[in-house]
């Protein structure tokens, strides 16, 4: 997400992943520990801390992405035609149905239905 959108402040992370202020907080403090993630302190206010991706953060993605996308490569190449067939069906099924949640506040109550 913060590769995607950039600096954000832990409460739109928070919001974002649907995950509580807390816990974030201490997903975050790991991320730093680690240097993956860095806290950077507003100017005109430093009450207001954004996060942002390090370059170590970045490469980890980049890394991670690329694996998962071979392995999800693999797994699919196993399938037979039908069967590949018939995912992908429901695949697009799953993403026209899920672009009518056009608001954020949408896919939070989706989220949260699911994993509830």
């Amino acid at each position: 997400m913060l590769m995607f959108y950039g600096a954000m402040p832990m409460s739109m992370i928070s919001k974002k992943l649907c995950v509580s202020k807390p816990s974030i907080t201490a997903l975050i403090n790991k991320l730093v520990a680690e240097k993956m993630v860095e806290r950077i302190y507003e100017k005109d206010d430093r009450r207001i801390i954004k996060i942002n991706l390090t370059e170590k953060g970045k490469h980890y993605l980049i890394k991670s992405r690329d694996e998962t996308k071979q392995t999800i490569k693999n797994n699919l190449s196993e399938l037979s035609a039908t069967d590949f067939n018939k995912l992908f069906k429901a695949s697009e099924e799953m993403i026209r149905i899920l672009s009518k949640l056009n608001h954020e506040e949408d896919i939070s109550k989706v989220m949260n239905k699911i994993t509830y």
